[in-house]
């Protein structure tokens, strides 16, 4: 494939997600940008305009706000910035909107959930920022990643609210109207996750088709929900819940719903008795890490120092698939083992052209800052940069 299609402006925008890199403001966001992110990106995909998974938690997005709207229409450094470094933020992960590094995060990952005035208005924000730098590139289009509408509680009895479908219909109509403004199209793109309201594709779906679209409809607005709001497929999570990811990007799209991101991640997977014990070792205090048994015997777990998850054995043939981001490249961590095969099964997928075009692929393991070895396990897979054949 040739690499000018893994550029910004490409077939399939190719870059990995900053939210490994902690950032304490904008200053330190554009440095990661300057001296890690750039560097990264080019030492695999050249000297073109590339893509760039940017994050702006709220307090950047103040920042750049400030800039934008105080510098008038000539200047708007971080924009400028980004010409300069001729790194274009394609893709944005507006699913944290708050810090995510250095201390415990866990459920406050999805505060505040989408009945939030604050979470739309954030990510209004956000939309309105991307558009106006990705103008200035001549780019027609970005995506931003969002919480699927909420967490679906420590007891799993939450389910959606009137208030989220609201404001997310509000949502598109706030897209189409800085589409109108800018002319840069963007999309918000559900991120179905583990144990939260929306876990799965099946499940994102039937809630776009029976509360979103119903509900868009009878205020005029469901072609531009459709047009405006999107799915993205997050391969780690479609591994936890055992969801078959590329037979569900093609559910979606039959039903013409839009996944204009995908983000390659891998899980972690016991198979045995020494897996499960190496599994339960990954307890840790800053994520959570949502664990499924294949066959549904019990569980599922919410985090891997839960009580029942330690008091049971793996039947034979049974598997327990844990959100654990783990680097692309390994295929095992001793005993455990990874999705690494799914992931390499979607590429191939990309390779035969049964992926739309303009689907940005964004690597998204934010437990490791070392994302070299990421890129380059996905640009060898597709053979880039290299004499060897694409993956079989």
């Amino acid at each position: 494939m040739e690499m000018v299609q893994f550029e910004a402006a490409g077939s399939f925008p190719l870059t990995y997600c900053a939210n490994a890199h902690p950032a304490r403001d904008l200053a330190e966001a554009e440095k990661v940008l300057r001296e890690v992110v750039g560097p990264v990106l080019r030492g695999r995909l050249g000297a073109g305009v590339l893509c760039f998974g940017a994050w702006w938690p709220q307090d950047v997005v103040g920042e750049l706000n400030a800039q934008a709207t105080s510098e008038g229409d000539t200047s708007f450094p971080h924009r400028d910035l980004c010409l300069s470094l001729r790194l274009a933020p394609r893709s944005l992960n507006a699913f944290p909107m708050n810090r995510f590094h250095g201390e415990p995060v866990k459920e406050r990952v999805y505060e505040p959930d989408w009945g939030s005035p604050a979470r739309l208005s954030y990510t209004l924000d956000c939309a309105a920022l991307q558009a106006e730098i990705l103008r200035a590139f001549g780019i027609p289009s970005g995506v931003i990643s969002t919480l699927p509408l909420g967490f679906r509680g420590r007891d799993r009895k939450a389910r959606p609210k009137p208030e989220q479908r609201d404001n997310l219909v509000r949502l598109a109509l706030g897209l189409a109207a800085i589409e109108q403004r800018t002319g840069v199209r963007i999309q918000v793109a559900l991120e179905p996750e583990p144990w939260c309201l929306l876990e799965s594709m099946g499940d994102t779906l039937s809630w776009l088709e029976g509360e979103a679209a119903p509900q868009a409809a009878r205020v005029g607005a469901e072609a531009v929900l459709r047009r405006h709001l999107g799915i993205c497929l997050d391969l780690c999570h479609a591994a936890v819940v055992g969801e078959d990811p590329i037979l569900g990007l093609r559910l979606a799209l039959e039903r013409g719903w839009q996944v204009p991101k995908v983000q390659l991640s891998s899980a972690l997977v016991a198979g045995n008795a020494a897996g499960l014990e190496a599994l339960r070792a990954k307890a840790e205090p800053i994520y959570l890490h949502q664990t499924w048994l294949s066959t549904g015997r019990q569980g599922p777990f919410l985090d891997l120092d839960d009580p029942m998850l330690h008091a049971f054995a793996l039947a034979e043939g049974e598997e327990l698939r844990s959100h654990v981001h783990t680097p692309l490249h390994l295929e095992r961590e001793g005993p455990l083992r990874s999705t690494q095969d799914q992931v390499l099964a979607f590429l191939r997928c990309v390779q035969a052209g049964e992926i739309p075009e303009g689907t940005v692929l964004e690597i998204e393991t934010y437990t490791t800052p070392r994302m070299d070895a990421e890129l380059a396990f996905v640009c060898e897979a597709l053979g880039l940069g290299s004499e060897n054949p694409p993956i079989s």
